[in-house]
């Protein structure tokens, strides 16, 4: 942050994009609701209290101390040098069940019946506002770019060329109802970001899932424009969503 700052030419925005997802239990019992708190300090708060707060999560630490370093002295004041925004990658959610089995965690991810799924995760439309909402009230930043949000799904070319990914379409519209929902309330939100632009190599998934509103024949390079991207760009064009 500090040489960001001190090396541009221009005032610079600076911050940071962090993955973020609702962590919620696999029933209403106090195992699977510590579980569901457990692995919420391991993915969300380990990450987000440094940079807010100026410490870690006290139970992420315990859980995390044999194979986290130990901060040392001028560390933990500048992790939380004061940032001009916070990217919000988001997804999807995990829901937690106790379980002893799992090292250190002792958490593991089930998958609700009847909740529909992508090629990797559940699709669960109230997470964004969820997110949202609890970043606004727990960490109050100054503003939030959701800066990563998206699907894969099995996109294929039709007989006559095109690629109707309905699916990613009712994916990205759900999640800005739930954005403009969160606007409405107030919330600083300047911004959405669609990923991604064309089908990518996802990790180790390589070039099986497709996130792309491009997609792309890997053997010709040919680029075809999906159905989605045609409908984001009347979204962006009209700078919102339809009365449906």
């Amino acid at each position: 942050m500090d040489a960001i700052r001190a090396a541009a030419s221009a005032p610079a925005e600076v911050g940071i994009t962090l993955n973020l997802a609702p962590c919620h239990p696999a029933a209403d019992t106090d195992e699977d609701r510590a579980a569901a708190q457990r692995y919420d300090g391991v993915i969300n708060r380990f990450y987000l209290d440094p940079v807010f707060k100026g410490q870690y999560p006290e139970d992420a630490a315990r859980i995390l101390e044999l194979v986290m370093p130990q901060p040392e002295p001028g560390d933990m004041e500048a992790i939380a040098a004061p940032i001009d925004f916070l990217g919000v990658n988001y997804y999807t959610r995990f829901v937690l069940k106790n379980d002893p089995d799992v090292m250190l965690i002792e958490a593991s991810q089930i998958f609700p019946k009847g909740s529909e799924y992508s090629m990797m995760w559940e699709v669960y439309e109230p997470g964004l506002y969820e997110l949202l909402t609890r970043l606004h009230r727990d960490y109050a930043p100054a503003r939030m770019t959701i800066t990563e949000n998206g699907i894969c799904v099995a996109d294929g070319v039709d007989f006559d060329g095109r690629i109707r990914d309905e699916r990613r379409i009712r994916y990205v519209r759900s999640n800005l109802v739930q954005l403009h929902r969160a606007i409405a309330d107030g919330l600083p939100i300047d911004g959405y970001f669609h990923w991604s632009f064309m089908d990518n190599f996802e990790w180790s998934h390589g070039y099986r899932t497709r996130f792309g509103l491009v997609y792309i024949d890997y053997d010709s390079q040919e680029r075809i424009v999906k159905d989605s991207a045609r409908w984001f760009a009347r979204v962006i064009e009209r700078n919102g969503l339809d009365a449906e």
